[in-house]
């Protein structure tokens, strides 16, 4: 009906429609909201559409932009007829007015008009001979052709003769006369003019009672008023405190301007994975749209860790039927917004994104363009507002174009352009759903975009089989990647036989006994002071009870005779427990009565602090140490250590399983928990970070970390091994500001630090023009997330120096680090 009334409309003349719309307004019927009505001939310049309208201002911001291109190669085989090839085009040209048209600017508005007669630019190729290359190299040469909009025509042909019965074309028309769909009808229209006129019959195709220029006049009369309040009123409460940027992990820094160069990666899913979708969409009532916008939108929050995503969509905005046969521009833009909040199983996810859709598909004809406007969203020339990721799944009706005589075949096309960050479309087809995801180049690698592609596919697999599991537990790596993780995994090595930590420091003081193993301050030892000062207090601490998996504390100030005590416990056969003087008195009784040490080692100034009280009480024996002697208290019965055994270590029944060290985290309940760490974990962790810190014998580490945090172990021991040199902090954490003092008058080459300190001087050394020492080669990090800023302002002191940085981390479980990069 609404066809008919646009045909009788159109042949009246333009005095009898005016009088028929004054008639219709005074029965307050307007025309304008139901029906397009069709422009008079004489009429020539018209607004442009919403969409039209953004593209323009894209346009005149980047005039040689070929993002916006919109291209289809065909190869045919056959005889082609070329002068009914021509025929075809120039009827298609006629009857579609937007392929005629160029765009201007009026009072400062942009328009679009009308050219009575254009001729569209048929080029012819001769390539035969060549390689298919050279075809492919053509087809992406035409994709990327620049068209000017003020001069036109926007629509481009080009004919490739690879031989007599094998030809290509390539159709190429810019984004603002065209879309998906429009190349659908371009298609079928050729199939039907084509084959009329080689039979020599005139066009079955009807003329078209509008043109898009009437939608675009339409459009906006129809945008104005009330018209559309209820559209608006859903689409800004559903994107309130949207998102501006959806922080996927790129390869590169992105640029402060949106560039739109851009590439393709195409994929396929298996047909049981497309069929076991298509099941479950069923099950849960929504459609394969909703399925794997569900699915992809989970991808993306898995991989940001963002809990709100935004994700664009295209429609094909033509649900009305007198706009269904038209050439034209109507694609509209979704936001579709999923909130993660709750880490719920994927079936919940999609009933959720099922009403979203529904309700978005409900509220489309707003303009995407408008929307943007009417929420004053703040723009960012670095990214595109509301969304910047964009999915699709093929609903273009490209019917198979059949020509007498000839077999037509679609070719890859490819504009090597990317219009958002990422693009995946999806199409179904008798194989199983195919999938391409086009990428902007100057933020990802093509590794990259091969690794999402095979998350992706692993995701729907895991989807397929589990829908229930929670959206955290899918599966999304892999199986080469999981055989690469266990490779990296795979850190096992053969430990020597019988041999502890001590055992390979008593084996390096025989090798090298005159190197410097300490320095604290002024006072330097050797390996062979420091082995046979620890050989002398484990012969005592055997002789008082101390063997195999007996904790004995340790409540020392730093000093050598820390070291010393450490070892020395260890050759004894017992297990070190680390008591912090400035721990409140309330943690350390409840640590000495849980974890019950047979003695406690002091020195003369935490006795005569307020640990000695706790110390005192504790039932344990207290033993001060003090240079060469041993005090035994409370009788205060000293001994001397030089009267025990130096160059013989003391006999002990300890293997690579026996309790090493006890160090008490918080505990998740905030409750101190005893970690126990046995001998085996001990020294897999030293011999690992002796290889990973490239530990040699020229290497000076400072000992900066407390021995009550297992960072410590990390810095002593392994140092040791190596026959490197131990420098001791002082007991006050020096000032950052004094650092590269003490490292160039130190000659420090490592550092492991806390991740705060380690912040403070990288923000001190940005803001000064002192230069990190030559020495240092290797500063370590731990213990807490790293800043980005600190990672920046750190780049920068660095820039000019051969210093490595090295993250670790890593709970006191699993012996001090599981991971560093």
């Amino acid at each position: 009906m609404q066809q008919n009334i646009l045909e009788k409309l159109a042949s009246l003349p333009p005095e009898k429609r005016k009088l028929l719309e004054l008639m219709l307004q005074e029965e307050q019927i307007d025309l304008n909201e139901t029906v397009i009505l069709p422009h008079s001939q004489d009429r020539s310049v018209f607004p442009l559409s919403f969409a039209q309208e953004r593209l323009w201002f894209l346009n005149q911001l980047e005039p040689n932009n070929p993002a916006y291109n919109i291209p289809l190669a065909v190869r045919i085989d056959g005889r082609l007829q070329l002068p009914v090839l021509k025929q075809t085009i120039a009827e298609i040209v006629r009857r579609h007015a937007l392929l005629r048209t160029v765009f201007a600017t009026e009072a400062d508005k942009p328009v679009q008009i009308i050219v009575p007669e254009i001729e569209i630019p048929f080029s012819i190729a001769d390539m035969r001979g060549l390689p298919d290359t050279a075809v492919q190299q053509r087809i992406a040469q035409e994709s990327q052709r620049i068209f000017n909009l003020a001069e036109g025509p926007l629509f481009h042909v080009t004919l490739i003769q690879r031989g007599d019965e094998e030809h290509v074309i390539i159709l190429t028309m810019h984004h603002i006369i065209s879309d998906g769909w429009s190349m659908g009808i371009l298609m079928r229209e050729i199939g039907l003019l084509y084959s009329a006129f080689l039979a020599g019959r005139p066009s079955p195709l009807p003329d078209l009672p509008i043109q898009y220029a009437d939608f675009a006049l339409w459009q906006r009369q129809w945008l104005q008023g009330e018209a559309l309040e209820t559209q608006l009123a859903y689409w800004k409460e559903q994107l309130t405190n949207c998102p501006p940027l959806l922080e996927l992990p790129t390869d590169r820094p992105r640029p402060p301007i949106q560039t739109n160069r851009g590439a393709r990666v195409n994929f396929a899913l298996s047909p049981a994975v497309t069929q076991a979708l298509h099941d479950l969409s069923r099950e849960k009532g929504a459609t394969l749209f909703m399925t794997l916008l569900a699915a992809f939108q989970t991808l993306l929050y898995r991989y940001t860790g963002q809990t709100d995503i935004c994700v664009g969509t295209p429609i094909a905005n033509r649900s009305r039927s007198d706009l269904e046969d038209l050439v034209g521009f109507f694609v509209n833009t979704l936001v579709l917004r999923a909130d993660f909040s709750g880490a719920e199983p994927f079936s919940q996810l999609l009933e959720q994104v099922r009403e979203t859709t529904i309700n978005a598909f409900a509220n489309q004809d707003f303009p995407f363009e408008m929307l943007v406007e009417t929420l004053n969203v703040s723009r960012n020339l670095s990214h595109t507002p509301l969304f910047q990721v964009m999915f699709s799944l093929g609903n273009t009706p490209m019917t198979s174009l059949t020509l007498p005589g000839l077999t037509l075949t679609p070719l890859e096309t490819d504009t090597r352009a990317a219009t958002f960050d990422l693009t995946l479309a999806m199409n179904e087809s008798p194989d199983g759903l195919q999938g391409s995801v086009e990428y902007n180049t100057d933020l990802f690698d093509p590794a990259t975009m091969e690794r999402l592609i095979g998350h992706f596919q692993t995701l729907l697999a895991g989807i397929a089989a589990d829908p229930d599991t929670a959206v955290t537990r899918l599966p999304l790596l892999t199986e080469t990647e999981w055989q690469q993780i266990q490779a990296w995994n795979d850190t096992a090595v053969t430990l020597p036989e019988n041999h502890c930590v001590h055992h390979l420091i008593a084996q390096k003081a025989a090798e090298t006994p005159e190197a410097v193993a300490l320095i604290h301050d002024a006072e330097q030892w050797s390996y062979r002071q420091l082995n046979q000062r620890a050989n002398q207090l484990a012969h005592y601490l055997q002789q008082q009870g101390v063997g195999p998996d007996k904790p004995v504390g340790v409540a020392l100030s730093r000093s050598p005779e820390m070291i010393v005590a450490l070892l020395g416990i260890l050759k004894a056969g017992g297990a070190y427990l680390p008591l912090d003087p400035d721990y409140p008195p309330e943690r350390l009784v409840f640590m000495i009565e849980d974890a019950q040490p047979c003695l406690i080692l002091t020195d003369s100034q935490v006795v005569e602090s307020s640990l000695s009280q706790v110390v005192e009480s504790s039932g344990s024996q207290v033993v001060l140490m003090s240079n060469s002697q041993i005090v035994e208290l409370p009788n205060y019965h000293t001994i001397q250590l030089s009267d025990y055994q130096t160059t013989r270590p003391p006999d002990y029944q300890t293997d690579l399983d026996s309790l090493a060290y006890v160090i008490y985290t918080s505990g998740s309940t905030g409750r101190p928990k005893g970690v126990m760490i046995p001998h085996r974990g001990l020294l897999n962790h030293n011999l690992a970070v002796i290889d990973l810190f490239g530990l040699t014998a020229a290497d000076r580490v400072w000992q900066f970390a407390t021995i009550n945090f297992d960072t410590a172990v990390e810095e002593i021991f392994p140092t040791l091994i190596a026959g490197a040199t131990l420098v001791l902090r002082g007991a006050e954490i020096p000032p950052v500001s004094d650092l590269n003092q003490i490292i160039a008058d130190q000659q420090l080459t490592i550092l492991d630090l806390p991740t705060a300190y380690w912040h403070a001087w990288a923000h001190d050394l940005a803001h000064s023009s002192a230069a990190l020492p030559d020495c240092l080669r290797l500063v370590v990090v731990g213990g807490d997330k790293v800043e980005t800023e600190g990672l920046r302002l750190w780049q920068k002191a660095v820039r000019d120096t051969a210093v490595t940085w090295l993250n670790t981390y890593g709970p006191t479980e699993t012996t001090i680090i599981a991971t560093s990069y």
